[in-house]
């Protein structure tokens, strides 16, 4: 029996890379009647538009107040010890943006913005062995920030704008201390989701955040190349992914609420009190044979924390995400395609394992990054990252070892070549690789996933999350298509079929031809993925548990 419940009444319009993402939810926000709601595990303001409707994303949203759209936004807030920087980045961007003015040119609550922390909590041994670390880490923070202090910075400012820290560290007399001890409460888990609505009526799901970092070109041309995938959406589906934001929001304020008045008072403190903050109402549903759209989509989400059924996601029509992987992937015959960050979760690999000994044809080709957690200059190769890279190596060598010649595993790399500083760690073939941050499973050209979990135990038991599951064969199709067209190039042939022909021969042939090419006559952008750079700085690790990589 299927866990998934499709309503048909779709149009599901696949959008690749930034490029086409960004430009389709800036044209969506400049033509919003209402209101407009977002989930980003980050964004940033300053981002220049790809479309010409504003100068950047903060201009684009003040013109959409202007003209009376209320927006709703949620942000990802992280542990202010163990992710510092994403803390303060999630709170510069609240305060940039949760008093932007109204019709009247005056603040006002048509945008309202709450940081949300992911309420999950560690184990208790887990939590005693935090503590230990927490102030170790807390001492090099108090250092860094004297260290500014003395060398003519402005640790000020940034001790500012990271409120998480202030119950750990004071600042007095021109000097940053800890405060006594209070024991700590880890923040493991974040908000990992990416979900932008428009007037209830017009979704985006996806693995892209709003930020710098994650722009590139169809062409893979930018300085720091990037995959990703969306998709937009119209239909009956908005209606669950609009109560999914709507239980979200309504739950999360008062923990930021909670939050905000627990915070001590700091000589930098700003006005950090948003505009009253406002539960927000379902309203009515569409009619669920939508308008007129023919593919059919079922939506799945992940939240952890405890909170069970009754608190969020209560909806039947709802499925938890990790069991739509499982019934995605057992319901293949001929290929599976998947595009994923990270693939960790060993369950994952024993469902596609069991779908190839039921299916004796099936061929899997799996698409991974370089080099999984190198998301910008001096990423860190900590014991929890050699852990992760650990599984992923193991569950690789797994799928090698049982499927043999009907599993392909591949990455993605650009067409410029490498200058001197480049790390080393992020080229292959004297090119700078593409990142591959997209989150896709495509089956038997009959149906696709598409959201922002990746196949890793942070995705499925820690962080919360969002994808679509949508069946229309012609339409997915041609989705995929596109999407290898982009990838393989000309060695993709136009009249390719895999219903008659292995997919994993032509990936194979098409990777072979880029890989022996010189990287600005490639014609495309798929590579295989070496099995030492697979294997690069692996190292598990017996304190360490896949939840949390």
């Amino acid at each position: 029996m299927s866990l998934l419940t499709f309503r048909p009444g779709h149009r599901v319009q696949p959008l690749i890379e930034a490029e086409e993402t960004y430009a389709a939810i800036e044209r969506a926000i400049a033509t919003a009647e209402s209101e407009v709601f977002m989930a980003y595990w980050s964004l940033a303001p300053d981002l220049g538009l790809v479309t010409d409707v504003a100068s950047d994303w903060e201009a684009l949203l003040r013109r959409a107040v202007a003209r009376g759209v209320r927006f709703r936004i949620l942000l990802a807030d992280f542990d202010p010890v163990f992710t510092l920087q994403l803390h303060r980045n999630a709170w510069n961007t609240y305060l940039r943006i949760k008093d932007l003015p109204g019709p009247t040119g005056a603040p006002s609550s048509a945008v309202q913005v709450v940081c949300s922390r992911n309420p999950v909590l560690p184990g208790r041994a887990e939590r005693i062995a935090a503590q230990v670390v927490t102030q170790f880490s807390l001492g090099g923070i108090v250092d860094t920030l004297n260290g500014a202090a003395e060398s003519g910075g402005e640790p000020s400012r940034i001790f500012a704008v990271v409120p998480g820290l202030w119950r750990h560290v004071r600042h007095e007399g021109g000097r940053f201390a800890p405060r006594r001890f209070r024991p700590a409460r880890p923040l493991p888990g974040s908000h990992h989701e990416k979900l932008c609505i428009v007037d209830r009526s017009t979704a985006f799901v996806g693995g892209l955040d709003i930020g710098e970092r994650r722009y590139d070109t169809l062409q893979h041309d930018r300085e720091t190349p990037w995959h990703d995938l969306a998709c937009r959406i119209e239909g009956p589906a908005v209606d669950l992914l609009t109560r999914h934001f709507v239980d979200r929001w309504n739950l999360e304020l008062e923990d930021f609420r909670r939050f905000l008045v627990s915070l001590p008072d700091v000589p930098e403190k700003p006005d950090l009190a948003p505009p009253d903050l406002e539960e927000l109402e379902m309203g009515e549903e569409c009619a669920p044979d939508g308008s007129g759209g023919g593919g059919e989509v079922a939506v799945a989400t992940c939240r952890a924390g405890g909170l069970g059924a009754s608190r969020l996601d209560g909806d039947e029509r709802i499925a938890d995400l990790p069991e739509a992987v499982r019934e995605l992937i057992g319901s293949a015959e001929r290929f599976i395609y998947v595009e994923t960050q990270f693939l960790r979760e060993p369950k994952v690999v024993d469902w596609l394992i069991e779908a190839a000994r039921r299916a004796p044809d099936l061929e899997v080709l799996l698409l991974l990054p370089l080099a999984p957690d190198r998301l910008g200059p001096g990423g860190d190769w900590s014991s929890a990252t050699r852990h992760g890279h650990w599984l992923q190596y193991r569950n690789i060598r797994r799928l090698q070892r049982s499927l043999g010649e009907r599993f392909g595993v591949f990455t993605l790399t650009s067409r410029q070549k490498a200058e001197p500083d480049d790390d080393p760690e992020d080229i292959i073939l004297d090119t700078r690789s593409v990142y591959v941050h997209a989150k896709t499973i495509i089956v038997d050209d009959r149906v696709a996933m598409v959201g922002s979990a990746n196949l890793n135990g942070r995705s499925f038991w820690l962080d919360t999350e969002t994808a679509f599951i949508w069946r229309e064969p012609e339409a997915v199709a041609e989705y995929r298509k596109r999407l290898w067209r982009h990838h393989l190039g000309t060695a993709m042939a136009e009249r390719f079929d895999p219903a008659t022909e292995p997919p994993l021969a032509l990936w194979r042939r098409a990777a072979e031809a880029n890989r022996r090419t010189d990287p600005d006559k490639r014609p495309g952008f798929a590579v295989p993925l070496p099995r030492s750079r697979a294997r690069l700085k692996t190292r598990p690790s017996p304190f360490i548990r896949g939840r949390y990589v």
